[in-house]
């Protein structure tokens, strides 16, 4: 074989793995172990992982450093935990960390940075992404509920159901795969699910996820959330009620367009019959016992 052959068949592998090389793939394409020490030593190539090289001219970059886990682990090992969330562009997770799992051996110890076993990944729970093996939006929900903060699990929930990554159907089939008793998560995610129940839609911002648990909190009646009326979507509908509890964020709803548009819509809103109560992400942290009394009134009243 000629070496631009060679160079050809090595180009084919590096190319389509951020520049990435196993010794093994050297071996397949046909590279000796001599060979490949002589691009070391050279410093064509620089090893990252056990095993795996980069080629040197190349730039780092966050995947990079996924994938050469990936392929240091060998076979079958995906990326996972808070690693996979921000490549699903997960709000909340930065692409710093570097998690990888495995279905390697009986392992049950609790999952973590780095590279973790897992006794159960299932090919179905697993994809790719940017050519990255990753677990699927599902299944990263599902192992970040036993390693990150109950709050950062529903937020991360909550926004991956809102960007249409997975839904509850799929999250409930999930759990009846893998949840059991003891296996850390579990419990939370049934308690999430089981709060959510069927036909839940995800709240979209902070300010709405805010709202949800103040009425919660003040044992008002359970609005609707997200209800398309012929005017268009609102946020949460108090039905039989009629009351519509719009929410307005720090950043949004500023702009003079912005508010010309909400108050076209709430005349038609209005018009139909329904009454239209707005709240401010100020007034919703700094004065909830007003919002509780305004809201209140306007349920008594409606339901007059």
């Amino acid at each position: 074989m000629s070496r631009a052959e060679l160079n050809a068949r090595i180009a084919a592998v590096t190319g389509c793995q951020y520049a990435l090389i196993t010794g093994r793939q050297a071996s397949e394409v046909g590279l000796s172990r001599g060979a490949i020490k002589r691009r070391i030593a050279n410093g064509e190539w620089t090893t990252v992982r056990r095993g795996v090289f980069r080629v040197t001219a190349a730039p780092t970059s966050w995947r990079q450093s996924l994938l050469a886990a990936v392929l240091a682990a060998d076979g079958g090992a995906v990326v996972g935990g808070r690693s996979a969330a921000a490549l699903w562009h997960l709000p909340g997770f930065p692409m710093d960390p570097v998690e990888v799992r495995t279905s390697r051996g009986k392992s049950r110890r609790p999952l973590q940075r780095g590279t973790a076993e897992s006794c159960i990944l299932l090919p179905h729970h697993c994809t790719t992404v940017d050519r990255i093996p990753v677990t699927n939006p599902t299944r990263t929900v599902f192992d970040l509920a036993a390693i990150v903060s109950p709050e950062r699990a529903e937020r991360a929930l909550d926004n991956a159901l809102a960007m249409r990554l997975t839904d509850i159907h799929k999250l409930q089939a999930i759990m009846n795969e893998l949840g059991k008793r003891g296996r850390p998560g579990t419990a939370l995610m049934r308690d999430l699910l089981e709060d959510r129940g069927e036909g839940y839609i995800a709240t979209e911002s902070e300010l709405e996820r805010m709202f949800a648990k103040f009425v919660v909190a003040y044992r008002l009646p359970t609005p609707r959330r997200q209800v398309t009326l012929i005017a268009g979507r609102v946020d949460f509908l108090f039905d039989p009620e009629m009351v519509i509890a719009e929410l307005d964020g720090r950043r949004n709803h500023t702009a003079l367009l912005d508010r010309e548009a909400d108050m076209e819509r709430d005349a038609r809103l209005t018009a139909m019959g329904l009454r239209v109560m707005r709240f401010s992400y100020r007034r919703l942290t700094r004065d909830p016992e007003g919002v509780y009394m305004d809201l209140r009134g306007a349920l008594r009243l409606a339901a007059a």
